[in-house]
Formats: structure tokens, sequence, C-alpha cells
């Protein structure tokens, strides 16, 4: 499904025989076989021209798919759905197959199918020639319409048909790669094995005198690092002492900022509170409260409880959510709690609790 490679010669192989056609020069030749139709053709200098054979014998076959089908397939895949159109009828198995596919309008394809070792004995032909395989196709089918003729086998026509310089060219088989001959093989594992040996006996050699050369130095480096060892060890004791100490006044030092947190929380709590949200309320009580919401036996330090007067139920309400916003800043979180006017209206009583908030970490800590 690739594009045609550049060529330049085209041979036409059937059961009568082989013709090649010099593209450049139009010179001809025909023999029995393919390896002299281009050794007739060829003089010395034109040695390694590129060479398309097209064989009578490859399977080619029209194949319809619909757009809609083909239109998402990945070329491994698409090239499995034309091969299951044709293998019935090709008689290839498909390990055995070299396929191409040319689109054709009106969602036609193009097929044309040959066997590994068919591509083999073509391409051995040409490389007998000492010519380079460009690649195989199948005769050009037959114009459709009207009474069946047999496929013109004329080497410039058939290029016409298949490589038209105003369209796509069809794509040409290639057989697979081979690995190396046994015998090539062969000799390639042996001239690596003696590389091997020579590389090896070399390193010996240069190893074995810096070794020599080396010795005593060595002897005194062995001192040295002996030495460097202890020094090491050493090292990374007292390293091991100056991080204990620097955890020590790491902990000292969190646990003298938590005091200082500590302090500055409640001295806060009580300025806030001794203003009294703008003068609205007058506080009366702030005590401890073990059994604040949330708090447990451990909590340090505890909540409190603070009971008070104000004008009215809503002003203790609206000096609470001021005294909330005021206190969470200094670590403070304010539970609202109730207030209940007196008889007449003139006062009310109110009670909140205030619970400390979790102290920063030092990493915190701005």
């Amino acid at each position: 499904m690739s594009r045609t490679p550049p060529i330049d010669i085209l041979a036409v192989a059937t059961a009568d025989g082989a013709t090649a056609w010099d593209r450049a020069t139009g010179a001809r030749a025909t023999a029995a076989d393919l390896a002299d139709a281009l050794a007739a053709l060829l003089p010395r200098p034109r040695r390694g021209a590129r060479v398309a054979v097209v064989s009578e014998t490859l399977f080619t076959q029209r194949v319809r798919l619909a757009a809609a089908r083909t239109a998402a397939l990945a070329p491994a895949e698409l090239e499995s759905a034309l091969f299951y159109e044709v293998e019935p009828f090709c008689g290839i198995r498909r390990e055995d197959a070299v396929l191409s596919a040319a689109r054709l309008p009106g969602g036609e394809w193009r097929v044309t199918v040959a066997g590994r070792a068919e591509l083999s004995a073509l391409r051995d032909g040409v490389r007998a020639a000492r010519c380079r395989f460009a690649g195989a196709a199948a005769l050009p089918e037959p114009p459709r319409g009207g009474a069946p003729a047999a496929p013109a086998t004329d080497p410039e026509a058939v290029a016409a048909a298949l490589f038209p310089p105003d369209g796509d060219p069809t794509p040409l088989l290639q057989p697979p790669r081979e690995g190396l001959s046994p015998r090539n093989l062969a000799a390639a594992s042996a001239v690596a094995c003696l590389l091997v040996v020579l590389l090896c006996a070399a390193d010996w050699c240069l190893l074995a005198s810096a070794a020599r050369r080396l010795r005593p130095a060595i002897s005194a480096s062995t001192l040295l690092s002996a030495a460097n060892d202890g020094l090491r060890r050493d090292i990374a004791a007292d390293a091991d002492r100056l991080r204990a100490l620097e955890d020590a006044r790491a902990r000292r030092d969190a646990a003298l900022a938590g005091l200082r947190a500590g302090r500055d929380r409640w001295l806060a709590l009580l300025d806030t509170l001794s203003d009294g949200a703008g003068g609205r309320l007058v506080i009366r009580s702030i005590e401890a409260d073990e059994a604040a919401p949330g708090a447990s036996p451990d909590d340090a330090p505890p909540a409190v409880l603070v009971t008070g007067l104000a004008a009215s139920p809503a002003d203790a309400a609206d000096a609470m959510a001021r005294l909330a916003a005021d206190l969470r800043p200094k670590g403070w979180e304010l539970l609202p709690g109730t207030s209940a006017g007196h008889p007449g209206g003139a006062t009310a009583d109110f009670a909140f609790r205030a619970r400390p908030l979790p102290l920063p970490t030092p990493a915190e800590e701005p």
C-alpha cells in the first residue's frame, strides 16, 4: 500500500519466457528466463539497475469493501480484511502470503497476493543478473466489458497500465527480509569470536602490566583508606550527636513557643472579653468548662464558660457574633449559648463557651 519505488528496468515473465525493457533507452531483450533476459539487456555499466518484475503467475483479484467498513481500519487491519476476501481463491496460506492492494474507484481494491517462495525466486533471478530487485506485480487486468482478452504482455504497455503518469502507481510486492545464510553466519561468528579473544588477550596484558606498576601505590593507599574509614566513623558519630542536640533544641523551642502561644491566647481572650463587644455586654463570670461540646478529659487548656448581661436578647446575639469574629484570629472558637430576657424586657442574660483552637505547628507559623 506504499508508493512504487523508482525502477530502471521492467521485466515481464510468462510461461513462454521473459522480456526485459529499459525504461530509459527503450531497449528490449527476450530470453527463456528472467536472468538471461536481464543479462542480454544490460551492458556492464548498467549492473545494479533497479528491476521490477511483472509475472503472470501472481494472483490478483478485485475486491469490493464498503467505505464505511475500511475508513477506521489501521493498515494491518485493512490488509487482513482484504486477504480474508481473496483467501478462498488464491490458494496461499496467510503465513506464507505477501499482499499488496491498490484503491480503485467505486470502493474497489485490486489485491495482489504471492507466496514468499515465489517472490524469493523472482528476486534471485534478478540478483543473478547483478541487478537490484525493486519488487513484483501481477499482469494488469484486460479492459472490462466486451469479449474476454488475454492480458497484454508488452513491457511498455504493462508499465503504462501499472504505473500511469497521472495516477497512483501499483504497489510492488517485496519478499520478507532474510537473515544471514548458515555459511555467512558461521563466518561472522568465527570472526566475532576471534575479535573477542584478541580483545580479551590485549586487555589482560594491559591489566597485568598496570597491576605490577600500581602495586606499591595500592599498598600505600590501603593504609590511607583504613585511616580514612576511622575518620569517617568518628565524623558520623559526631554528626549523630549534633543531630540529637539540634533535635533537643528544636523540641525545647517548640515547647517554649507553645507556652508563649497559650499564654498570649489567654491574655487575648481576657482582653477581648473585657471590651464587652464595644460596651454592649457586661461579663459576669468566666470559668473553666470541662464539659464543653467536643472536649475530652485530655484537652488542655479547657474551654471556658462565659456568662453575662446584655440590653436585650438581640443585643446579646449580635455581641456574641462580633466576639466570635474577634476571637477566631486570636485562637478561640466561640460556641453560641443561650440568651433569655428578663420580665419587662429591660435586660437579658446570656451564656456562651469559648474553646481554644489547636496551636499551629512550627511549619505553619509565618
